[in-house]
């Protein structure tokens, strides 16, 4: 039973990093792929510099933060929307990683997590997706699951539930 509408999407990892935590997302399901998403770098984003004091010793204003882009459906809380969100976090998931790394140090590969978005952008329902996933480890699927259920996604636009199997690679660090 679902309390909603709701949308399903499906990552899709086209490219793998040799450095770490990445993922390349490029299809929404049951459509066909669309256009791959170039590697990030996985570097903590930038903090953005305070504004200068005015002439008068006030400070100047900041802009407004851009507009979330809607879909043609009008929805805010779209497939791009989702995947960078994750990706200006997906360094959280690397210490699940690196504990594993630890015990197993040739393991690598992509860890599936699949996840339920409310409404208002909570994480209801988080699970490891071991059959999606080449990465074999139950400890490092909850880590991930317990670091993404922390995390507050953008509300949609339109109140529906998102659906996602967004897919982390891991390698070891050079």
């Amino acid at each position: 039973m679902t309390s909603g509408p709701r949308l399903r999407w499906a990552i899709v990892l086209v490219g793998l990093s040799s450095w770490g935590c990445s993922s390349t997302p490029t299809a929404e399901v049951p459509s066909s792929p669309a256009d791959a998403y170039p590697e990030e770098s996985a570097a903590e984003p930038k903090a953005e510099t305070p504004p200068a004091p005015a002439a008068d010793g006030a400070a100047e204003p900041t802009p407004a933060a851009a507009a979330p882009v809607a879909d043609e459906n009008g929805e805010t809380r779209t497939l791009e929307a989702i995947i960078a969100f994750v990706k200006e976090r997906r360094e959280k998931v690397r210490p699940c990683y690196d504990a594993v790394q630890k015990e197993q140090p040739k393991i690598k590969g992509d860890l599936v997590i699949h996840f339920v978005l409310d409404s208002k952008g909570k994480v209801k329902k988080a699970e490891y997706d071991k059959g999606q996933s080449t990465i074999d480890s139950d400890k490092m699927g909850a880590c991930a699951v317990a670091e993404m259920k922390t995390w507050q996604f953008p509300a949609s636009s339109r109140g529906l539930e998102s659906e996602i199997d967004y897919p982390f690679n891991f390698n070891p660090r050079r």
